[in-house]
């Protein structure tokens, strides 16, 4: 009898346990999500991909390929980031559904997979053309996942469900971002002189003698008047250091006023900047144009032997025994920023802006005159 009950007793623990078991297991985390491909062959046929159209309700951005290259066609057909459109058309084509969501419009909102063009819309609508104009693959992206799963709600546009999406979508609808909005760096170290020619307005010149001098001089300053900055001064140099745009036009589509601003910025190793700028619709619209001055480059090489051969150059030691490919001369310098520049107008960040049309008037003040100290007065007896 009591044997009986043993087995009993034991029968019952196991069904408990092996029960324990299974429920645990049920309730584990998934370390693993099955998924599957929102594009079912994209992947095989990404190298199609010829034209790719990203709407918002405020935004357009249309990406073409020309041979080997993307541009952005409603940008004048300017360079578009390379990089940047293969990791996005990768990025689309390896998609895959975590989980289904809300085929409910009125929740659409929620998720930000509404129709774009939406009244309150938050949406991009994204769709990639084949080689034969044909629409190889469009999806609706809405926001981020807020949940343990990283991931981003997205729907077919021609599906009511919206999806939970594996990973994140660099697919941005303002074409700026797919923009190299890099214009051109000289380092403000390489500046000899910085002339701006502003219509009625006094011309101003700031120079440097040497390399080595500290600061600039204004010349011709005004008599019975002082520099107001001398940092203000000096920043004038700055303006073709990191220069970058906010915009960009084909220069055939943009008339410069008469009155334009002329800034011409030259360095020491012949590199010659000549940039004409003014205000179009409350903006610094500018055309850039480089140039090579043989004869500064000439004298600039002389005074560099000169240096070394009196001792004044010294090797670094950091670099001494070791070799550098060569720095490409000023003259390739020139043609490469010529070949850049020379068919784009662009708008520029409004701090260039003002050091391209700095005046005389803005960079001094009137000499504060010192009254004579009054003389001693005389005590009696002295």
């Amino acid at each position: 009898m009591q044997k009986n009950a043993f087995y009993i007793l034991a029968l019952i623990t196991l069904t408990v346990v092996a029960a324990a078991f299974f429920t645990q297991e049920r309730n584990a985390p998934e370390t693993e999500i099955r998924t599957t491909p929102v594009f079912a062959d994209l992947l095989e046929r990404v190298n199609e991909v010829s034209k790719i159209e990203i709407k918002s309700k405020t935004d357009q951005t249309v990406l073409v390929k020309r041979g080997a290259t993307w541009e952005v066609e409603n940008r004048g057909h300017f360079p578009a980031l390379f990089e940047k459109v293969k990791g996005a058309v990768v990025s689309l084509a390896e998609l895959q559904v975590m989980e289904g969501k809300t085929a409910n419009k009125e929740l659409y909102s929620k998720l930000g997979v509404e129709d774009p063009a939406g009244e309150a819309a938050a949406s991009r609508l994204v769709t990639l053309h084949g080689t034969d104009g044909q629409a190889l693959a469009s999806l609706i992206i809405g926001n981020p996942s807020k949940g343990k799963s990283a991931g981003t709600y997205v729907r077919l546009p021609d599906k009511p469900q919206a999806l939970l999406v594996k990973g994140s979508l660099d697919v941005p609808a303002n074409p700026m971002e797919w923009l190299i909005k890099d214009v051109a760096h000289i380092p403000s170290e390489r500046i000899r002189e910085v002339v701006i020619r502003k219509p009625g307005q006094a011309l101003v010149r700031v120079y440097k003698s040497d390399p080595k001098d500290e600061d600039y001089t204004l010349d011709a300053l005004p008599k019975g008047h002082k520099v107001k900055s001398q940092l203000t001064v000096n920043s004038l140099a700055t303006t073709v250091e990191y220069l970058r745009f906010d915009d960009v036009a084909p220069r055939s589509d943009l008339k410069l006023p008469a009155d334009a601003t002329v800034t011409t910025l030259r360095t020491f190793d012949g590199l010659v900047a000549v940039i004409k700028s003014a205000i179009v619709k409350d903006k610094t619209w500018a055309s850039v144009e480089f140039s090579f001055d043989a004869e500064a480059a000439k004298k600039a090489a002389a005074n560099t032997a000169k240096k070394t051969a009196s001792g004044d150059s010294k090797a670094d030691a950091n670099t001494e025994g070791k070799t550098k490919p060569p720095a490409p001369s000023v003259a390739e310098e020139v043609k490469a920023l010529s070949e850049k520049t020379i068919h784009w107008a662009y708008v520029l960040p409004s701090h260039k802006g003002e050091l391209l049309t700095k005046t005389v008037a803005a960079l001094t003040t009137k000499e504060e005159k010192t009254k004579p100290s009054p003389a001693p007065k005389k005590t009696p007896g002295s």
